[in-house]
């Protein structure tokens, strides 16, 4: 089954905040499940793009094995 989640903070790797949802789509890829994820460029606790996003409005990554595609919000 293919999961689509939209969720504006969904956390890069190794960044601290609410996890939740990465937690969960670690499972649902342990169950077979292909789990893509449309996100935003900014951390919840921040104002800034990383410097691989600037300039850009969308950019696809592989976080594990779930596809997260990162949108510009202004």
């Amino acid at each position: 089954m293919k999961i689509l989640i939209i969720h504006q903070y969904f956390l890069e790797d190794n960044e601290y905040g609410g996890s939740r949802w990465n937690e969960i789509t670690k499972v649902w890829i342990k169950l077979g499940h292909e789990v893509t994820v449309i996100a935003g460029m900014i951390h919840a606790n921040g104002s800034n793009k990383r410097p691989q996003y600037k300039g850009k409005y969308f950019v696809t990554t592989k976080q594990g094995n779930v596809k997260v595609i990162r949108t510009h919000v202004s």
